[in-house]
């Protein structure tokens, strides 16, 4: 099994593909299970694969890029 990786907020943010003050933000209220060690905010990758989950059954991101591409298919 490997071994608990934590990120700090910068990283976590990386991994999300978000901007890091979201990612700060989403620790600090809790969306995200987080701690603050000292002056940064870490998680585990586990929780950020856990919000990961929950964003895209929220949003998928797929059908709506299938959606908008429907609207734009040719009639001829």
């Amino acid at each position: 099994m490997e071994p608990e990786k934590w990120l700090d907020g910068v990283e976590a943010a990386k991994y999300l593909d978000m901007h890091p003050s979201t990612m700060r933000e989403y620790m600090r209220r809790g969306v995200i299970h987080a701690k603050k060690t000292g002056k940064k905010w870490v998680a585990l990758r586990e929780s950020l694969d856990e919000y990961r989950v929950r964003r895209d059954e929220k949003w998928p991101v797929k059908d709506i890029i299938s959606e908008v591409a429907k609207s734009f298919e040719r009639v001829d």
